[in-house]
């Protein structure tokens, strides 16, 4: 392949991750839920108490439209619940529901088993240069 041809490298790579993905979920019976979300729930998975959608914003370096539209599509759902701040009516609050909660098992499995696919037999350093390069290339397009 041509180093000129990275983007599309990368496009198919990032097709084919999405597609184990749906397979994975809906293996899972797990609906309502797509490839895109997978950031916003990762990120409030991790949070113990409910935090502004700003943050969200913030920690996952993707556009407010779009993580405005994931949260309310998970929301629709019943794996993410929205509560305005006393303080600020403009600010709102998110966190996961119980819903989401108890699938957390599920979500971390379909992850584990993609990242597993993904590197297969690759050496740790290999997957640490790897990783390394993305990084730059990614910091290369930041505007």
């Amino acid at each position: 392949m041509k180093t000129t041809e990275i983007i599309a490298l990368i496009s198919r790579i990032r097709e084919r991750a999405n597609k184990f993905i749906k397979q994975e979920l809906a293996r899972e019976e797990l609906t309502g839920v797509r490839c895109a979300h997978g950031v916003v729930l990762g990120y409030l998975s991790s949070q113990d108490r409910p935090v502004p959608i700003s943050k969200v914003v913030a920690n996952t370096r993707r556009a407010k439209s779009t993580i405005t539209g994931t949260i309310n599509t998970l929301a629709r759902h019943g794996y993410v619940s929205k509560v305005p701040c006393n303080d600020d009516h403009r600010v709102i609050y998110v966190s996961l529901t119980k819903k989401a909660r108890s699938m957390g098992d599920k979500f971390g499995a379909i992850s584990s088993r993609l990242v597993e696919k993904v590197y297969d037999d690759m050496p740790e350093s290999e997957r640490e240069i790897l990783i390394a390069l993305l990084e730059k290339i990614d910091s290369n397009l930041i505007e």
